[in-house]
């Protein structure tokens, strides 16, 4: 009877519940993690997100109500037996960490959102999402390390058969395999990964992946097989499989990695990252990877150990062939031998097709750029030899596509193939982490659209689990400077969140015990600690992360190590508070400046940020410590780097003037002073920056910021040595390493994705959408356009966590239109550019919202204040169309 009378009080309270529910408010594009659905997850207390759709002007989120279940029919049925956070008074969507019950390895849950809006009604649930738990404790791994202890050339194949009695109601495998892996089921291929796991410091953590392999495995017979190549992995390869079958009736099967399984070499005789791979075809062994196959002759494998190492499961987007191209042309440039032009340089391999008899050696060459008589120049990528090498089995038409390599390149130099290819022969694989596009920007300027173009491609072929330096020569590492730079950029242009999360985790292993961070991560290259602008990234980077999603989890979670960074680099200026250790000045400059003025630089900019954060998180006490570091700091660089005759600093490079501006460590008195000098220094140079690595960012950032953004689009749009012009001028499709053009054996990647940042400045300064400190993660964005040089219009389209802002100008014969669109649950601060005209009119819609000076209040707009150049409004979520007169 109570229990009747229980569930009648939960019928009459959702049929209240219901009677309230808001229709103009849903919730949708549910995320855990980041991630849509993901299959395996290894955080105890998951991260939710969730984005509100509303088509009313104003839409806020005041609170929120979570259900988690471990089955759907509760879900649905309103009896959540994981967690129900009940109402809870919050703004927050982005990363509200789990807080029910403990969540149990391999198990699925679903959950659920509704929100209430600014008149306090809820809305309906959000459709389920689900998320599904990998391992959560080191005892639930069954699987035993097995493999080859020496190092090899050729990537060995590993086999193992078993029998299952019953129906196949569920099944997962758990994988891992040093260097790269391919695993295969019943002789299918499990998933479309490649290059996979990612790269990480491999003593310190690997990463496993999941798979769902339900309609692989059936009743019967079975065979489990994999081939593993070497990778970045510098010892012998070994393999690590768990996979877990549920039958039908609920009992449970594991079947692992151990001593049965046995290896052979296979068809791929030699693979190397930097040298390509080779595959005889001749020697595939037709059924290697099915139930049935006579391995008899095969040998056994080792059981291998891998002490201290951490098995975490891979949550960043997997690498992947995200795209194929066809040739743009085929020239034969000496007999029999034929060069293809891709029309685009990035990072992948050539899928061939070929009909030749037996034992036929057919050889792509890789390259950037080429010799004058048309053969590929190779010499850029220095000791990388950058070829694959088929030999042909003679059956018919073979297709061959390399499977533990990657190249960067535009142009493939085929030899050995019998007869005249044809354009379909080759085609391009594009190969890298696949990070969605979130952003889009354009505008009126064709060259603006091609360097934009460049930067994209460059940004997202040079992110293989790490952000890289280049995907071509004999490097590709994950040298820290690139990433700072680049990632202003890259949190526009993509979906950055479960990147970078995973690169933050990689900086965090790879960091001393002292607190120092390496020129690369995981290190390989450079020094140890290393250049304190390329070890910046590791705050840099957590901070535009934090942001672009206000995630204060990945704050906490890297607070003590950005802490003990600062910390180390206090322990070295001293008294001084001058640092003087630099490994690369500001790199690929045309003008150098003194080093410890950079180095200097980059403590007080990192210190500042540990301020930054320390705020957001409430320590005040260290918000206040290191506040007084970093004023020390400012006041030593002052005098040792300001010549008070010269009103200038360092030696009156671009740099050494604007780095102080950006940092705002120059006094009052004398910035108008300093930034003259950067003024007349590019005006001396015909509109040319002469900065690097290091300061281009901070030059365009001062100029923008100082209400010189004219100066700033005319540097971005010089046609001529040094500029992003000059390249698309010479032909480029990504971004260089140098400013110059260079084709022989020293540092001259054609592929470099550090100078691209200045994609963010185009959506920050061009089309005007920042996210805002006083309300992260997209809570408030600002919408600033410049309407500069000759730009009839720009725009810009951002997926956030909140949803899709975007900023659309356009001149008008008296006037200029700004369309703004603001998600749900969130704010902008929005400028409307005068273009000249003080005494403007501003019309939204068809109403006046400003004349004369004053301010009309109009839907969802509350504020309005003259700003200079601008006028500026303050305006709630929804579309609006501002019109200037």
């Amino acid at each position: 009877m109570r229990a009747i009378l229980f569930l009648g009080v939960i019928t009459m309270a959702v049929s209240s519940r219901s009677a309230e529910l808001n229709s103009d408010v849903k919730v949708v594009r549910l995320l855990t993690e980041y991630l849509s659905e993901p299959l395996g997850i290894d955080n105890p207390t998951p991260r939710f997100s969730w984005q509100i759709a509303s088509n009313r002007r104003g839409t806020e989120q005041t609170a929120y109500q979570i259900q988690v279940a471990s089955d759907r029919f509760l879900l649905e049925s309103g009896k959540p037996d994981m967690w129900d956070s009940g109402k809870v008074r919050s703004s927050a969507q982005t990363a509200v960490s789990y807080q029910g019950k403990p969540l149990e390895s391999r198990r699925a849950y679903y959950w659920r959102v509704s929100v209430w809006d600014e008149r306090d009604k809820p809305s309906e649930f959000s459709d389920v999402g689900t998320f599904e738990m990998a391992f959560l404790d080191s005892n639930d791994w069954k699987a035993k390390w097995i493999g080859l202890d020496e190092p090899t050339e050729f990537a060995p194949m590993f086999r193992k058969e078993f029998d299952l009695a019953k129906p196949v109601k569920l099944a997962r495998a758990y994988v891992t395999g040093l260097g790269y892996y391919e695993l295969w089921i019943n002789g299918k291929r499990v998933g479309d990964r490649v290059l996979d796991p990612p790269y990480t410091n491999f003593h310190k953590r690997v990463y496993y992946s999941v798979y769902d392999i339900t309609r692989l495995i059936k009743k019967g017979r079975n065979c489990v097989a994999a081939m593993v190549g070497r990778g970045w992995w510098q010892k012998g390869p070994r393999l690590l499989v768990q996979l877990e079958v549920m039958h039908a009736d609920g009992a449970y099967i594991v079947i692992t990695t151990d001593e049965n399984w046995r290896w052979w070499p296979g068809p791929i005789t030699e693979n190397s990252i930097y040298n390509g791979e080779t595959y005889d075809a001749r020697l595939e062994q037709e059924g290697w990877n099915q139930p049935g196959f006579d391995d008899n002759a095969w040998k056994p494998v080792q059981l291998l150990e891998m002490p201290g190492v951490q098995l975490s499961v891979q949550t960043i987007q997997p690498i992947k062939v995200v795209q194929t191209m066809r040739p743009k042309s085929a020239n034969e440039v000496k007999p029999g031998v034929w060069v293809f032009d891709l029309g685009q340089n990035f990072s992948g391999w050539c899928r061939l097709r070929v009909s030749a008899p037996e034992g036929t050696i057919v050889t792509l060459k890789h390259a950037e750029v080429l010799y004058p008589d048309g053969t590929v120049n190779q010499e850029n990528l220095r000791t990388a030899r950058a070829t694959d090498t088929y030999i042909t089995k003679g059956q018919g038409e073979e297709v061959y596509e390399p499977r533990f390599t990657y190249h960067g390149f535009r142009y493939v130099q085929l030899e050995g193939y019998p007869g005249r290819p044809t354009l379909d022969t080759l085609r391009g694989c594009v190969v890298h982490t696949s990070i969605e596009p979130h952003g889009e920007f354009s505008c009126s300027n064709r060259l603006i659209n091609k360097i934009q173009s460049a930067c994209v491609w460059g940004e997202r072929t040079n992110f293989h689990a790490v952000p890289t330096d280049c995907p071509q020569r004999d490097e590709r590492q994950g040298w820290m400077g690139d990433a700072q730079v680049s990632a202003y950029a890259m949190l526009y242009n993509f979906n950055m969140p479960p990147a970078y999360s995973k690169f933050l985790r990689d900086i965090k292993d790879a960091q001393g015990e002292d607190g120092s961070i390496p020129d690369t991560v995981p290190h390989v290259w450079g020094t140890n600690p290393g250049d304190p602008m390329w070890s910046a990234a590791y705050p840099v980077i957590l901070w535009l992360t934090y942001l672009h999603t206000g995630d204060k989890t990945l704050l906490e979670e890297h607070y003590e190590g950005v802490k003990r960074y600062v910390d180390s680099l206090r322990r070295e200026v001293g008294e001084t508070y001058i640092l003087t250790r630099n490994n690369y000045g500001d790199w690929i400059a045309i003008v150098e400046t003194p080093r410890d003025l950079i180095s200097t630089g980059a403590f007080i900019w990192v210190t500042d940020i540990l301020v930054l954060i320390a705020e957001q998180l409430g320590r005040t006490d260290d918000a206040k410590l290191y506040r007084d570091v970093k004023q020390k700091a400012a006041e030593a660089f002052n005098r040792m780097f300001f010549n008070p005759e010269t009103l200038s600093y360092g030696n009156g490079s671009q740099l050494s003037n604007a780095l102080p501006l950006a940092l705002g460590v120059v006094p009052l008195e004398h910035k108008n002073a300093v930034l003259e000098h950067i003024v007349n220094d590019v005006k001396s140079r015909k509109g040319h920056l002469s900065t690097g690595f290091v300061g281009t960012p901070f030059l365009m950032k001062v100029l923008t910021d100082n209400n010189l953004a004219e100066l700033a689009y005319t540097i971005a749009t010089r046609e001529d040595y040094p500029g992003w012009g000059y390249m698309i001028k010479m032909g480029a499709t990504t971004i260089w390493e140098l400013w110059k053009y260079e084709v022989g054996p020293g540092m001259n990647s054609h592929n470099h994705p550090a100078l691209g940042f200045v994609s963010g400045w185009f959506y920050e300064a061009l089309a005007g959408l920042a996210p805002t400190i006083l309300a992260p993660g997209w809570n408030r964005a600002v919408v600033k356009p410049h309407v500069v040089g000759d730009l009839k219009w720009a725009r810009a389209r951002i997926q956030t966590v909140r949803g899709v802002f975007t900023s659309d100008w356009k001149r008008t014969e008296d006037g200029i239109i700004l369309s703004v669109s603001v998600p749900a649950n969130a704010a902008a601060e929005v400028f409307v550019p005068k273009i000249g005209k003080n005494n403007c009119r501003v019309d939204e819609g068809e109403r006046t919202i400003w004349q004369d000076g004053v301010f009309v209040p109009g839907e969802g707009i509350t504020a309005g204040s003259d700003a200079g150049q601008w006028v500026r409004f303050e305006v709630g979520s929804g579309d609006y169309k501002f019109v200037l007169r």
